[in-house]
């Protein structure tokens, strides 16, 4: 008879201890929404100390990359944080963030770009130098970008069916398996509620294809940075859960194994040589990161004890 590892009191204990003693202001406000039901205002009050006059988000909220700066990157992060907790589109946050989206779309090349110059003016991972070349943003973060503005109703028609085919054929066009980042946009493009049946279509079959070939299955790539099963489905009722669900258990029960002795789960990868000092301080807000998301998904799919 099989056992079902669950996390026990203890590990929960301390996972919430590292949370309310070493996490941002952030991590610590959505457990207590998460967890002890307090309402979500003070995590909306954490993020907006992230935002800037555009609307848009830096100040480090993504951990790598720690400019001032409004990002679509950190954007798209506070963004994925305010439909979660499912604040309404008329939320001050909510508007100008989507007015920064809209800002910031490239007419010309038809995509958004990942970061701005500024991001070189601060420390850093080195994958998020700023890169002049538009043809690394065409999925990533555009594919993205275009489900949050649908989600929120901040396209009309006649630009949302011009900026969709654009952002379709450059998803269609590109690589195959797309890259994790890239797969990563574009299942959060196709979890857009209402999103028109053919366009929908489209982004399930690249789904379909790419994720079998992108997402690690083996434990032993579980210790690198790449994308687990958890990360495509982190609860039962995603979109593609059926399609890893013999790998499900298995990453649950490594997930448990891997809290550390401080209560927290850490990043499997680093800046390397890059601004070491810097790096601990991210590594430091990427574990809150990651202790609250995997609090989350271990509770959704009943693994507390």
């Amino acid at each position: 008879m099989t056992t079902t590892l669950r996390l026990s009191r203890e590990g929960q204990d301390r996972a919430r201890r590292f949370l309310m003693e070493a996490a941002r202001p952030l991590e610590r406000a959505l457990y207590r929404h998460e967890f002890e039901g307090q309402p979500p205002d003070a995590a909306l009050d954490a993020l907006a100390h992230y935002r800037n006059a555009d609307g848009g988000y830096g100040h480090g909220l993504e951990p790598d990359s720690t400019t001032p700066a409004s990002s679509v990157l950190n954007t798209t992060v506070a963004l994925q944080t305010l439909r979660h907790i499912e604040v309404p589109g008329e939320h001050p946050l909510v508007r100008g963030a989507l007015r920064y989206l809209l800002d910031q779309y490239d007419l010309q090349h038809g995509m958004w770009s990942l970061m701005p110059p500024a991001v070189d003016d601060a420390p850093h991972a080195p994958w998020l130098a700023y890169d002049p070349d538009w043809t690394r943003s065409t999925v990533n973060p555009t594919a993205e970008a275009i489900g949050h503005l649908l989600t929120y109703g901040a396209l009309d028609i006649c630009r949302c069916v011009d900026v969709l085919g654009v952002a379709l054929s450059h998803i269609q066009a590109a690589r195959e398996p797309i890259e994790m980042h890239e797969l990563l946009c574009v299942l959060r493009l196709a979890d857009t509620p209402g999103l028109p049946e053919v366009p929908a279509r489209a982004l399930a079959e690249r789904l379909a294809g790419d994720i079998p070939q992108v997402v690690a299955t083996d434990p032993a790539a579980w210790r690198q940075y790449g994308l687990e099963p958890l990360a495509i489905a982190p609860s039962p009722d995603a979109a593609y859960h059926d399609m890893l669900a013999e790998h499900i258990p298995t990453n649950l029960d490594d997930r448990i194994a891997q809290q550390g002795d401080d209560g927290a789960w850490w990043p499997t990868w680093s800046w390397g040589d890059a601004h070491p000092k810097h790096w601990v301080t991210a590594c430091q807000a990427w574990k809150g990161v990651i202790t609250i998301e995997t609090l989350i998904v271990l509770r959704n799919y009943g693994r507390l004890a």
